[in-house]
């Protein structure tokens, strides 16, 4: 790859192919979005590769522009309007069925959800009397515990005194 001084900017060197360098380092210059901006001691320019190019290898063979080739646009075809199928006549009674279908949708969507909420408070009165009901039975079963307990720790103590008087036996 040939790499060339870019006239005015002795700093730089460009290849054939656009590439930017800078001449002693070799480092490689980016762009800033299509240009690649090149300091000159007091400012700083901004060109196209191309142009840098141009400046440095002369003119492309084939034509002296120095823009570069763009491809030209596909011819679209007109945009075609259909013309309304239906008299304005005709499509506001269609708006207005559809209208009509659309409140029977509403009123029986609303019906579903009345429905739904009878369900739900009937589940959560009695989940209420299933809980009451639980705080109940448990309260009985504590005192049956409780009294079973009061049992087994009068069983214990009067094991301990027996135990208490084979030891002095012994």
């Amino acid at each position: 790859m040939e790499w060339r001084t870019i006239p005015n900017y002795p700093a730089y060197e460009i290849s054939e192919s656009g590439t930017v360098r800078k001449t002693g380092t070799g480092y490689q210059l980016g762009k800033s979005g299509r240009r690649y901006g090149l300091w000159d001691g007091k400012q700083r320019r901004y060109f196209y590769p191309f142009e840098l190019v141009e400046q440095a290898f002369g003119p492309r063979e084939g034509g002296s522009e120095s823009k570069p080739i763009k491809a030209p646009r596909p011819e679209l075809p007109p945009l075609a309007i259909p013309a309304p199928a239906e008299s304005d006549d005709n499509r506001c009674a269609a708006l207005e069925r559809e209208k009509e279908e659309l409140e029977c949708e509403i009123e029986d969507k609303q019906c579903e959800i009345d429905r739904l909420r009878e369900i739900l408070d009937a589940l959560d009165s009695r989940a209420k009397r299933v809980h009451r009901t639980t705080d109940a039975t448990m309260t009985e079963e504590n005192a049956i515990l409780k009294g079973e307990n009061r049992q087994l720790k009068r069983l214990v103590a009067e094991l301990e005194a027996e135990l208490q008087v084979y030891m002095v036996a012994i």
